[in-house]
């Protein structure tokens, strides 16, 4: 029988594999990054296509398969962040964290931390409109947490975008958005 685990998970993105199928990239508190195969996602008749979407905290039931990855099992919906879509700034300011978090996070690397800090993020984004001490925020912690950057007694970069571009060799493709900045 093939190992099951039922986890909180965070959609960061997705990638059609077949005419119904689909990878889908989670993150979770227990296993990190992963990207599981959605079978029959994509099919009109299917009732988890308008859930495993970004900007929602799933429930999902993960099923290990030999040499094959995981599969995407059961899901239901914690918490939707879908008010996060409504502001440009907001909807930005998700995108480049998700959009983080899938270059720089290592597959099957458990980063609880990262994953409790981007939930409070959006929790705090619903509430409050500082985007941009929040974004610097949550790239300078990423990039400790990760080891990229010292944790203490070493100066702040001036221009974390342009650190994590040079870091990445080149910039997040959410920074060329018509709105932002």
């Amino acid at each position: 029988m093939a190992q099951q685990l039922v986890t909180q998970a965070v959609v960061l993105s997705q990638r059609a594999q077949a005419e119904t199928d689909v990878w889908v990239s989670l993150f979770t508190a227990e296993l990190g990054r992963l990207v599981v195969k959605a079978r029959g996602l994509n099919s009109p008749r299917s009732k988890r296509k308008a859930l495993v979407q970004p900007l929602k905290l799933l429930r999902v039931q993960l099923i290990a398969r030999r040499q094959a990855g995981w599969l995407l099992g059961q899901v239901e919906l914690e918490q939707d962040f879908w008010q996060l879509g409504q502001k440009p700034e907001s909807l930005f300011v998700c995108w480049e964290m998700m959009e983080l978090l899938e270059r720089l996070l290592p597959e099957l690397d458990p980063q609880p931390q990262i994953y409790n800090h981007l939930v409070k993020a959006w929790q705090y984004l619903l509430e409050q409109d500082d985007y941009h001490s929040l974004s610097r925020a949550f790239k300078l912690s990423v990039l400790r947490q990760l080891g990229y950057w010292q944790k203490q007694g070493s100066s702040v970069p001036s221009n974390v975008d342009d650190y994590i571009t040079r870091l990445l060799h080149r910039p997040l493709v959410s920074w060329r958005l018509p709105w932002v900045r």
